[in-house]
């Protein structure tokens, strides 16, 4: 339970998983009187996969003798690469807080710093691109799904290889330039054994995953994760298995295209089930670089001589077969003791790219923001309206209330100009989350008077009084008053008619419950950070009628149907599909569930020879997920001339 640094408090996500998954199998088709066809069948093709490179690796040893060994033998006849620099060197240098970095095990990773470096370092299935908010293939060539949209099958590519970089005997901190890798050496491909590992890791309690939770989708894993301890049969029921050396199979508990971006999440990032399974015998952590177990398979590599407490250097794969989208060939990432020797080193122009300090950031607002950049997270706080309240009830009124909100506002007055305001559901980012500029009507004055005269009501004073309820926090109770200004300003209602009272958040989840009756207030506020990066999910757990707790009471409808259509459709055509609901939902004439006011942000610097990848500025709000070093760019000319001033 999180409330992702805001006053808004997110009911308990997995309890509310949970029931979604258990209900979703029903309601597919059982929702409306027009049961959901499984439009299945239609799997990735590896047609726009970047050809294989032109280093061809010999025949190597059988798949068993592989998988129950280092295969050390295998060595000499897999590909090796010496390192040598070139014209199109590019040195992306990065800053973050030192404590922040405890494991780069992506199955044990638990922060977005770890996250970000297991990412690049570790090969999914598939990758959420960022900037085109797509689903590509990663480790995966294609897949298929069968016409019950329950098993998935993924083959895999033979080319990606786990790799063991061969680096200089010392790395002088702060003097990348004095070690670095000489060479990479091919342990062995990267087979489905190795994502089936990576899932039961994931799913056993004893590995300690942090949130396991998306990974509920695949059969038998919820059971194995409640379990105290699990067997080596619990693990082996778990619903992923390897068909063969490069095909995986997976079984779901419910039919869903939203596994494809599940997938991607860098707790299905696959790790080398036999370089693990004996390094973790004699080692508490396998990615510790001192422990001289340093194998990766994703677009970097890990320079061996890395360490925890000053510097942890990252090299570009030269066997990775896919085209990288930006120009970066080497990543330093610099670890500080705060955040505030970060911001110096920056402001010395040593680094490309920090996180602002917290505490720093009204002065670099308002000093630098044109070298800001905002990326947005996971999560969206709004407004739950009682659909079986006396006001509320009428789809006008919650229109009305909700375009009478100023949302720009309440970020700068609440959280000093920190969010986002939103317009509709789900964030920027997230797959199938629609631009801001193309659905929802935000803060509107004129159509909140016009909606409430739609909804039969001529006056806000003739409302009953609306019962207002939110959480203790000062926070709240200074946001709650702020929209209640607005809506005694923009609709004219008396401020007495508007009586808010503050709860602990546990007596408020227990008087919003379906069953709570008359306790049940008009109006609360609530936030809720997504389980992955998915419109699915966000319209699931949050609007369908069944999927979740459905604290608002909404009536079943066609919506639902459309919510559960879109969910399992072909992933080409989801974006469309979420759009349009989205567009019911939130337009002139949407149904108006809940009132979105506004989303979390992080916030970056970035010195002016950063960029993304061509076609994109930093001027524009960003992914939550950017966290591949390829998709940047450094002007490595400009960054040496201005760094000599």
């Amino acid at each position: 339970m999180s409330n992702s640094g805001s006053h808004a408090h997110q009911p308990h996500r997995a309890f509310v998983f949970v029931c979604a998954v258990l209900l979703l199998t029903i309601l597919v088709a059982s929702c409306s009187a027009n049961p959901v066809s499984l439009p299945f069948g239609l799997g990735g093709n590896g047609d726009d996969v970047t050809p294989t490179p032109t280093i061809t690796p010999t025949p190597t040893p059988s798949y068993a003798d592989q998988i129950l060994g280092r295969v050390d033998a295998a060595v000499d006849v897999l590909p090796i690469v010496e390192f040598e620099e070139n014209s199109d060197f590019a040195l992306l240098d990065i800053g973050i807080v030192r404590n922040q970095i405890n494991t780069l095990d992506p199955q044990v990773t638990g922060n977005l710093e770890e996250l970000e470096i297991a990412s690049n370092l570790f090969p999914g299935l598939t990758r959420y691109n960022e900037l085109t908010r797509r689903i590509d293939l990663h480790l995966a060539r294609g897949w298929e799904v069968s016409e019950d949209g329950l098993t998935w099958t993924f083959d895999l590519r033979e080319d990606i290889y786990w790799l063991r970089p061969v680096g200089t005997e010392s790395l002088i901190p702060l003097l990348p330039s004095e070690g670095g890798i000489v060479r990479v050496e091919a342990i062995r491909p990267v087979y489905a054994e190795d994502i089936v590992f990576a899932v039961r890791r994931a799913c056993d309690p004893s590995t300690g995953t942090p949130d396991p939770i998306p990974l509920f989708l695949i059969q038998g894993c919820e059971a194995v994760n409640s379990l105290d301890v699990a067997t080596d049969s619990d693990l082996l029921a778990i619903g992923a298995r390897a068909v063969s050396p490069f095909t995986v199979e997976f079984t779901l508990n419910t039919p869903t295209s939203a596994f494809l971006t599940v997938t991607s999440l860098p707790v299905m990032k696959a790790v080398p089930v036999d370089i693990v399974t004996a390094a973790e015998e004699e080692f508490e952590d396998w990615t510790q670089p001192e422990d001289g177990v340093v194998v990766s398979a994703g677009q970097f590599v890990l320079d061996p001589n890395s360490d925890y407490e000053n510097l942890l250097t990252l090299e570009k794969n030269p066997l990775w077969p896919h085209q990288s989208m930006g120009n970066i060939t080497r990543v330093n990432v610099y670890l500080f003791d705060d955040g505030i020797d970060a911001l110096s080193s920056w402001n010395r122009r040593e680094l490309d790219f920090i996180p602002v300090p917290a505490s720093q950031q009204s002065f670099i607002f308002a000093e630098s923001p044109q070298k800001v950049m905002a990326v947005t997270e996971n999560s969206v706080f709004f407004l739950v309206f009682n659909h079986q309240s006396e006001i509320f009830k009428i789809p006008q009124l919650r229109a009305s209330f909700s375009a009478a909100i100023d949302r720009e506002e309440i970020i700068d007055e609440v959280f000093n100009g920190r969010g986002y305001p939103a317009k509709h559901l789900t964030p920027p980012g997230a797959f199938g989350a629609p631009p801001d500029d193309q659905v929802g009507v935000g803060f509107n004055p004129d159509f909140a008077r016009q909606a409430m005269a739609q909804g039969g009501v001529t006056a806000c004073r003739f409302l009953p009084t609306i019962r207002y309820t939110v959480s203790t926090s000062d926070t709240a109770l200074f946001q709650a008053e702020l929209i209640r200004d607005m809506w005694v300003q923009e609709l004219g209602c008396p401020e007495d008619k508007i009586l808010i009272e503050q709860v602990p958040f546990g007596e408020l989840l227990a008087m919003t419950q379906p069953d709570a009756d008359s306790l049940r207030p008009d109006v609360w506020d609530l936030g809720w950070t997504g389980f992955y990066p998915d419109s699915a999910d966000w319209f699931i757990q949050i609007i369908h009628c069944r999927g979740g707790a459905n604290a608002m009471q909404r009536q079943c409808g066609a919506l639902d149907n459309d919510i559960l259509r879109a969910a399992v459709s072909n992933p080409e055509d989801r974006p469309d599909l979420y759009r349009d609901i989205e567009s019911r939902l939130f337009s002139e004439n949407g149904l108006y569930p809940v009132a979105p006011i506004y989303g979390d942000m992080r916030y970056y610097l970035r010195q002016t020879w950063l960029s993304l990848v061509p076609g994109t500025t930093l001027d524009e709000r960003h992914s939550m997920l950017i966290r591949a070093y390829d998709v940047y760019n450094i002007n490595q000319e400009l960054k040496e001339i201005e760094q000599r001033q």
